[in-house]
């Protein structure tokens, strides 16, 4: 009877223990409304959130409070996402790209093209913009003129126009390691220009036939690890590829025919990327493709997911029901196993931030959310 107690003793602690550890919550901090949808996925430096809104503003929020510290109107639609160097936050709006001081909100400069070959929306689904990459005091960043533009983040005098092929614009995100600038374009090619040299190392076409209209444009952030690119895009086949060739690495062909369109993530040698159309957010091998788990939300993946030392955190929405209900889930990373979620009103398409504590995000109904994960 007493190694029975003792027994039922340590499965009341283990069954009571282990609810403890991995039971989860989101607790919301504060919400902060704009005047119409937010796809612009927010930035954290220090005590502030840099976001825009398709109400044609730029926000810096307070982090703690979600109080807005400034605005900056561009009257133009905001769907990038910002990057920030040193003093300056960097964005583009109606294909213009603008720099402000982070501090003021006050206009360092900006860059017109002026002749941006395509328009604001490809098709109903054009929901991503170029986020910059700095390299060596230049942000370079994909536009609308098919091409990716080098501007001096000090002056904003353009340095360099590195073009795609056939002009198709540039949503991708790019990326440079060791000298060569990466991106992909809305034909579905991927190149590797040498910026010192100035001149193209390889290009490489990411599929063979197109299916239908809205099909292969590379729309995601590329990833640069181990000497391989990863990236997302309106194909059912992930395709990772070397660096020095563009040689393909490893596919993973989705049965279901969805895009794998997220923004890839790799921590610990695993690579995180959510689906489209297959509603999957998925944990890969990052070196040979090997499938670690997949979990079903339900909803449409566009975006980058959050990876901490524990979880998965993302959001998702309907991509044909903007007005239904959105979700950030938060997974276990090892096992891919719902910990919780949180339901908003309308589409997430704007990928999470995180600061060890709290997430921040947009959506559809025009708010910018700020969230505590509790444990």
């Amino acid at each position: 009877m007493k190694k029975l107690s003792i027994y039922l003793m340590g499965l009341g602690w283990f069954i009571f223990g282990s609810s403890y550890v991995t039971a989860q919550s989101l607790a919301e901090n504060w919400q902060f409304q704009t005047a119409d949808k937010v796809l612009s996925s927010p930035v954290i430096d220090g005590n502030m959130i840099f976001t825009g809104s398709e109400d044609g503003n730029f926000y810096a929020l307070n982090k703690k409070t979600g109080k807005e510290q400034w605005r900056f109107n561009t009257r133009g639609r905001i769907q990038s996402t910002a990057t920030v160097y040193n003093q300056v936050v960097f964005f583009e709006s109606g294909n213009v790209f603008y720099a402000l001081n982070k501090h003021t909100g006050k206009e360092l400069w900006r860059y017109d093209p002026a002749n941006a070959l395509w328009g604001y929306k490809i098709d109903p689904y054009d929901d991503k913009r170029s986020r910059a990459t700095v390299y060596e005091g230049i942000f370079y960043v994909g536009s609308s003129l098919g091409a990716v533009l080098a501007l001096d983040a000090e002056t904003g005098e353009l340095k360099q126009t590195i073009r795609s092929e056939y002009g198709f614009p540039v949503r991708s995100s790019p990326v440079v390691a060791e000298g060569i600038l990466y991106f992909g374009d809305w034909g579905g090619q991927v190149y590797a220009f040498d910026l010192k040299e100035g001149k193209l190392v390889w290009k490489k076409r990411t599929y063979e036939k197109k299916p239908y209209e809205t099909f292969g444009g590379i729309a995601s952030e590329l990833l640069v690890s181990d000497d391989r690119l990863y990236f997302g895009a309106r194909n059912p086949s992930l395709k990772v590829m070397d660096i020095k060739t563009g040689a393909n690495t490893w596919t993973y062909a989705d049965s279901t025919g969805g895009w794998i369109i997220g923004d890839p993530v790799i921590d610990e040698g695993v690579l995180y990327m959510g689906g489209s159309d297959n509603l999957k957010m998925f944990a890969f091998n990052a070196i040979d493709g090997g499938l670690k788990w997949s979990f079903d939300a339900g909803l449409n993946i566009y975006t980058r997911p959050v990876v901490t030392g524990k979880h998965v955190i993302f959001t998702a929405g309907n991509a044909y029901k903007t007005d239904a209900p959105g979700k950030l889930f938060v997974l276990n990373k090892s096992n891919g196993r719902l910990l919780t979620s949180y339901e908003i009103p309308k589409a997430c398409f704007s990928s999470p931030a995180w600061d060890g504590a709290n997430v921040y995000f947009g959506a559809y109904d025009g708010k910018i959310y700020s969230l505590q994960l509790n444990q």
